[in-house]
């Protein structure tokens, strides 16, 4: 059985479509039902599945900087702001340089959820291929927690 939902996926949609009061609305109902595991595991298989999207193999650290920096510019509220350094690691790990290990999961999560909305921004996706994008990370999600 997969701890991930139809209900994490609507919540990660909904942050991801920027309908941010049935995000907060979801992951209300999932914390009460202390069921928001699943999400943190959804995100971070989205985020691998998104920046593999965006660098692949062909990247340098100078545009993973560039992107980190670009989407910083996105928010300004300085609460919504996150630690470039932790978004640059996370999205260096992800490509196979260096490691994500070590880092505070709220303050990863934070990084993650930033950065996944601006990279999936710039795909342009309409419904039928962000629900493609959603399952694609769903299944991501699900095999890592079925590896031993």
């Amino acid at each position: 059985m997969s701890i991930v939902t139809e209900e994490h996926v609507s919540a990660l949609r909904a942050m991801l479509v920027e309908d941010l009061i049935e995000y907060e609305l979801l992951v209300g109902r999932l914390k009460d039902a202390g069921r928001l595991h699943g999400l943190g595991t959804l995100v971070a298989a989205a985020f691998y599945e998104a920046v593999y999207r965006r660098f692949g193999d062909g990247y340098t650290i100078a545009e993973v900087i560039g992107f980190v920096a670009d989407e910083r510019t996105r928010f300004s509220d300085p609460e919504d702001d996150f630690d470039p350094r932790v978004a640059e690691r996370l999205v260096c790990a992800v490509l196979g340089q260096g490691s994500a290990g070590g880092m505070d999961k709220e303050t990863e999560g934070r990084a993650q959820l930033a950065l996944l909305a601006g990279l999936i921004g710039h795909e342009n996706l309409d419904e039928a291929g962000l629900d493609q994008f959603l399952e694609e990370a769903r299944k991501v999600a699900d095999a890592s927690v079925e590896r031993p």
